[in-house]
């Protein structure tokens, strides 16, 4: 095979069973030796082979490719999800992908319940004829270079396939790999077979997902079916639902090939009507399960698509769809759903016209779903600016504000042009600037809060900025006098027991170096919770008076008077100032 051919058979888990791993193994490695397949990657946790004596040495003695990885974290494992079992399998084929050539084909396969699936993809000649180019069709969407070979798709539950087998190209399987949080994505589970599978397309046509979100699969399956029967051709489905299957047979005719070890009559394909397909089909290429109608004779699929069913209402309906779906016009609202289809399943849902009992409810309304685009806002009359004005300044400064290419430094100045400036505008204009490792604004607003001036929804997030900006500070060993401001109004915070603080020591010892020896921090170290301020307030001194004033009326919580003021400047006179304050009291 020249290198753009060359088929790799990724081995993926954890050995569940000794005996299936082996046997597996053993089929891969005739399989190598007749040429039919180039190399073996074994991709596994850390640990895992040498549960096994002599494993290891096998495999290498055998040539094979043994990737060995770190498992999922424990946080991870231990979220009730079906996206953590994908994930799992998800990084161990990852790891392989990364090490193989992009252009080469990739056999991804199970340790253990893979060998029957190999065994007839070996019988049908796969290992042959495995390049198969993605099938244009008109204008529809091309996801991805080669088709993928799968077992046993459904419908309703879409792209539900057999993930104990997959091939295709390597830079296919890549777009294939996600590690979304699919509970989120569809506000529910998703079993890890469909998200094998779905992520590209889910991604190009978001009426998939929407399908997936109102469908309540083990309600509508069965229902499905017992509707389909009785009416036949009569059936007829919502809108919605022509729409949908249109794309989704026109993905698996034109992205995948579809392989089966179960029989079928090919005899038999005249009589397949559009309902089978939610049902199963006289041939029994259609075959129905719980799950869902397992796709078995992929000519079905074909046929389909290019109008070879019998003819029926609902058929017609959905040929419709496939025409619009294969010009895909650029104003054609053909793969997303729209608000009139959306209330159009909602009604075909209140007037049971699937005839089931009341209390089946197969369809589940969902809260986001588009708007209805004739009835959209008018905003001729509508003027914003004075009912957003959330910071009670004068409107033109507000305008400007809006207009900022840096808010921190123009907020900063804003509230520093104010005299009187409300408390709660304080709180407002100097969070984002606190958030920036401003230091004045952080002391004022940790100091605002030991003086419970803040608002409750703001303390946690006022004590984490201020902690962080510490850490950063104590790494450093950059000490000012307003950082040792914000120590001190931690501390006191800290012996009223209104906050924890776990790196009490390294605070006290590190910013009040600055201002004591080693034996006098040592004396306030050994204190205990609630003397660290009385302790530092007698031993507290610095070569400049006015600064030690400002540190003692931090503690003391005054204002300075106007002497001492007059030798303070820049951020520290901002401090001394506290004009966020209405006390009386001066030093």
């Amino acid at each position: 095979m020249n290198n753009g051919n060359r088929l790799w058979v990724v081995i993926c888990g954890n050995i569940r069973d000794e005996l299936d791993f082996k046997l597996t193994l053993t089929r891969i490695l005739e399989l190598r030796s007749l040429g039919k397949v180039d190399h073996i990657v074994f991709s596994t946790w850390f640990g895992e082979i040498d549960k096994y004596d002599g494993l290891r040495e096998q495999l290498k003695a055998l040539r094979v490719y043994v990737l060995e990885g770190e498992t999922l974290t424990p946080e991870a494992e231990k979220i009730p999800s079906n996206s953590v079992n994908y994930w799992r399998q998800a990084r161990q084929l990852l790891s392989a992908l990364d090490i193989i050539p992009k252009t080469d084909f990739v056999l991804r396969v199970r340790t253990d319940r893979s060998l029957n699936y190999i065994n007839y993809m070996d019988k049908q000649g796969v290992f042959e004829n495995y390049k198969i180019k993605v099938k244009k069709i008109g204008n529809f969407p091309k996801i991805l270079d080669c088709q993928i070979i799968v077992f046993r798709p459904r419908t309703v539950r879409l792209f539900q396939m057999t993930d104990f087998v997959l091939l295709g190209q390597n830079k296919d399987l890549h777009k294939l790999i996600n590690f979304d949080f699919y509970d989120l994505y569809f506000q529910k589970g998703v079993v890890a077979n469909i998200q094998w599978y779905a992520y590209p397309f889910f991604k190009e046509f978001p009426v998939l997902r929407d399908y997936m979100r109102f469908t309540r699969y083990t309600q509508i399956v069965p229902m499905l079916k017992e509707y389909v029967d009785k009416n036949k051709e009569k059936s007829i489905f919502p809108e919605i639902y022509y729409k949908v299957y249109a794309i989704y047979l026109l993905i698996l005719n034109s992205h995948f090939n579809i392989i089966s070890h179960e029989e079928f009559g090919e005899k038999n394909r005249d009589n397949i009507s559009f309902y089978h397909f939610f049902s199963g089909s006289p041939n029994k290429g259609l075959k129905y399960q719980s799950l869902g109608t397992i796709i078995i004779d992929k000519e079905l699929v074909r046929m389909a698509i290019h109008g070879e069913l019998i003819k029926t209402d609902a058929y017609d309906s959905f040929l419709t769809y496939v025409k619009r779906a294969i010009n895909n016009d650029e104003n054609d609202e053909i793969f997303v759903l729209t608000h009139k289809e959306y209330k159009e399943i909602v009604s075909f849902f209140d007037k049971n016209l699937f005839q089931c009992s009341p209390e089946l409810v197969w369809l589940k309304k969902i809260r986001r779903y588009p708007l209805d685009i004739s009835k959209l806002y008018c905003y001729e009359n509508v003027k914003s600016e004075d009912k957003l004005n959330c910071l009670n300044v004068d409107k033109n400064d507000w305008k400007k504000l809006s207009y900022t290419e840096l808010i921190e430094n123009d907020l900063y100045k804003l509230w520093l042009k104010y005299e009187n400036v409300e408390i709660e505008t304080t709180e407002k204009m100097l969070l984002p600037i606190a958030r920036t490792g401003n230091e004045c604004a952080i002391y004022i607003l940790i100091d605002m809060l030991y003086n419970k001036l803040i608002l409750a929804i703001n303390f946690n997030e006022i004590i984490r900025i201020t902690l962080f900006y510490l850490d950063i500070r104590l790494g450093s060993k950059v000490v000012t006098n307003i950082t040792v401001c914000i120590v001190l109004v931690l501390i006191k915070l800290y012996d009223e027991q209104r906050i924890e603080l776990k790196k009490i020591n390294l605070m006290v010892g590190t910013v009040l170096s600055k201002t004591m020896n080693e034996e006098e921090i040592e004396k306030i170290l050994l204190q205990q919770q609630g003397q660290y301020t009385k302790n530092i307030y007698n031993i507290l001194i610095c070569k400049e008076e006015f600064i030690h004033k400002l540190w003692v009326s931090v503690i003391n919580n005054q204002k300075l008077n106007g002497n001492i003021l007059s030798k303070i400047k820049g951020d520290e006179l901002i401090v001394a100032n506290k004009k966020w304050l209405r006390i009386k009291d001066t030093i």
